[in-house]
């Protein structure tokens, strides 16, 4: 088996009330390597989640 790197991040309440984040969308924006686009007209399009990996 071969070993993969791996990283956790973390969202922490205090952070996300700071951030005045409402949603999943408006927390994993801040995160390294996560890129969230929308598809769609707002308020009803859909949030597409990408995540980065670095070698």
């Amino acid at each position: 088996m071969v070993e993969t790197r791996q990283s956790v991040s973390i969202a922490l309440r205090q952070q996300t009330k700071a951030q005045s984040a409402r949603s999943v969308r408006e927390i994993v924006c801040y995160v390294p390597g996560v890129m969230v686009e929308t598809d769609g007209i707002q308020p009803k399009g859909d949030d597409r989640v990408f995540l980065h990996a670095l070698a």
